[in-house]
């Protein structure tokens, strides 16, 4: 077992030396070729010391074919051991190696980072560090855990920070939709706000319940409820991951802090909303397999959730619960299939009636009075060339969902049709096949017109993996029968692709922060402020279609909001082809009831499939832009925030 042990330690050794020497060279060469390393004469100089790091990792490289290898553990030991007296210091070196990542990557240098291995090069070396540091720490701890954990942690402080790009006190909207998220946020509080009651939204309600909160106290700044949104993001997710490390019952800190921090990175690349992970931690905190009456609250409780969410959501809290019970309890064949499966079962039928009865509750409670605004996704198109790469989504939805999970997939399948696995067939059978429901389900509501531009329709299935894996993992999956020890030995490659491929993930979708000229958006505000609230002065009606939140925060004041045709809603309509709202939008437009409409600038243009969201693009000009220029016309552009503003056509 000691020659064994002592091989995959050197084998382990030698693939790290083989992935830093193709990230150095790799981010070498890259930034050679894009002029980084000749930018200026300091980063010439970065770049001379990074080329004189290429030869020194391919000398390692080769040494840890030779029996050089044992003095480099040797060396390391040596070098941690002199580290050690530095003691608390230590903490305070990693924690510096773990924040200047983030730092660098979104700071004045974030231009310099462009290459995609020199990112990761960049975040290796930076672990390699903070392991170390972390080692002479933790002298007793593996150093190859510890340069994991540096690897995970800086990942998972790279995701928290790159939330923070929406902290900006910018008034206009930052990204298309997110002021309308404000918008529908701010309408359980609309006889405050607006001064009158107005419908809550029937997209989301969950999320925007959530994001409600900052409205608790009136007149909070657009800048605070950003804010709110990041800890939303942040600290449930983080919670989330938390409860699942608590069921696990983990020997020591350092399986559970990698554990929870891989499964936040790795939540966060599809994403899993914020809203979602409120199903996830109730029943990870309440579940109880030795008490059902325990377990079906919480059930109840997260189903209820889930039925004002979303309809794909509605049976994630009874899977989850059943997937819980599959992993935890053993299946006794004496008692019977029946006696088994009978909780199981009540958790599913229970789980989705709670869902449907919720939804039934939310929607006279929002005051929606068209329940078919409700069934909206049921009539929208589904694009199914989206699962394979395309302009909107270049790694395409079936392939970016392969890539991201094969080596928890792999490593799942492996636990469970090893030799002597304790499992019996029910329940490997079982907790196939709902994670295979989930996939499927996933990929259907991902090609949804609207969708397709990342992996969050497939936020469930991502959900389930994860705490299945875990189990697996951690070697927590409850026994049938005791069965002789095997080996748990895995590839090593498989174990560093499981751990390294949420955060390669993240740092592939990297993107530098938005720079904001506030001194212009200031202006083009003044300039739309002073247009409207003429023409509400003659007490004519102004839409705002986009850009609400400017009313919401009082950007512009004492101009009344109009609640019909906000920008998601529209845009909704128009992907499900509901032609009664459609038809009384256009009868509005025909009679010109309103004297402005406030809205992003638009362009008559169709696009084909070599663009990004053609068919979104599409049905928006033809079911929007096309009856607004039919009876309106721009008069004001605003350049700066691309707000246009229409006037009527005379």
């Amino acid at each position: 077992m000691k020659d064994n042990n002592k091989y995959n330690s050197i084998n382990l050794v030698r693939i790290l030396a083989i992935v830093t020497l193709v990230l150095v060279s790799g981010a070498a060469i890259q930034n050679y070729q894009n002029g980084t390393f000749t930018f200026s004469f300091l980063w010439k100089v970065v770049g001379f010391f990074w080329l004189a790091l290429v030869p020194v990792c391919i000398s390692i490289a080769i040494q840890t074919f030779t029996q050089f290898i044992e003095k480099l553990q040797v060396i390391v030991a040596l070098i941690t051991r002199k580290l050690s007296s530095l003691k608390w210091i230590n903490l305070l070196i990693f924690s510096l190696f773990v924040l200047v990542y983030p730092y660098l990557v979104f700071s004045s240098a974030a231009k310099h980072f462009e290459s995609i291995f020199f990112r990761m090069a960049v975040l290796w070396v930076l672990a390699g560090v903070a392991g170390m540091a972390l080692k002479s720490f933790f002298p007793k701890k593996r150093l190859s855990h510890l340069f994991f954990f540096s690897i995970l942690l800086i990942g998972a402080v790279y995701q928290s920070a790159n939330f923070l790009r929406d902290f900006t006190t910018y008034p206009f909207s930052l990204v298309w939709s997110e002021g309308s998220r404000f918008y529908y946020a701010s309408l359980p509080f609309s006889q405050f706000i607006y001064g009158q009651k107005f419908p809550w939204s029937f997209l989301h309600p969950s999320r925007y319940l959530l994001m409600s909160v900052p409205f608790l106290i009136y007149g909070l700044p657009l800048w605070v409820h950003r804010a709110w949104q990041i800890f939303l993001w942040i600290f449930l997710t983080g919670f989330g991951c938390f409860t699942l490390v608590r069921r696990l019952h983990l020997d020591n800190w350092l399986k559970a802090a990698s554990l929870a921090t891989w499964c936040f990175i790795f939540f966060l690349q599809g994403p899993l909303y914020y809203h979602l992970m409120i199903c996830a931690i109730l029943v990870l905190w309440g579940f109880d397999k030795d008490n059902f009456k325990q377990s079906l609250v919480f059930v109840i409780l997260a189903s209820f959730w889930a039925g004002i969410s979303r309809v794909n959501w509605f049976p994630v809290p009874a899977a989850l619960a059943i997937l819980l019970f599959l992993l935890e309890k053993p299946y006794d064949q004496s008692r019977g299939l029946w006696d088994y499966l009978k909780h199981p079962g009540l958790f599913g039928i229970t789980g989705i009636v709670t869902s449907l009865f919720a939804q039934a509750i939310y929607i006279p409670i929002s005051g929606n009075q068209d329940v078919t605004f409700f069934a909206s996704s049921f009539t929208s198109d589904l694009l199914w060339y989206r699962l394979l790469p395309s302009p909107t989504f270049p790694v395409g939805i079936l392939t970016g969902i392969l890539i991201l999970c094969s080596p928890l997939i792999i490593f799942i399948l492996f636990r469970i049709f090893k030799k002597n696995s304790p499992l019996q067939l029910v329940r490997k059978t079982m907790i196939i096949a709902i994670l295979l429901v989930f996939f499927l389900g996933g990929l259907m509501v991902s090609v949804k017109i609207g969708g397709g531009s990342n992996l969050h329709n497939l936020d469930a299935f991502l959900l389930l993996l994860a705490c299945v894996g875990a189990y697996f993992i951690f070697d927590r999956v409850a026994k049938e029968k005791k069965v002789a020890r095997t080996s748990n030995w895995l590839p090593n490659l498989l174990l560093i692709a499981l751990l390294l491929m949420p955060v390669g993930w993240s740092l592939a979708n990297w993107e530098p922060f938005p720079v904001f000229d506030k001194a212009a958006a200031y202006q083009d505000l003044q300039r739309l402020a002073g247009t409207v609230q003429k023409v509400v002065a003659t007490d004519q009606e102004v839409l705002f279609i986009s850009e609400r939140q400017l009313l919401t925060f009082n950007y512009i004041q004492n101009v009344p909001l109009v609640p019909d045709y906000e920008l998601l809603t529209l845009m909704e309509m128009a992907i499900s082809h509901n032609q009664n709202y459609l038809n009384k939008f256009y009868t509005d437009l025909k009679n010109q009831r309103f004297a402005l409409i406030v809205m992003d600038k638009q362009y008559v243009v169709f696009k084909d499939d070599s663009t990004s969201f053609p068919e979104e693009n599409n049905a928006w000009v033809k079911y929007i832009t096309v009856p607004i220029m039919q009876y309106y016309q721009p008069i004001t552009w605003l350049r700066d925030s691309e707000i246009e503003i229409y006037a009527r056509r005379k």
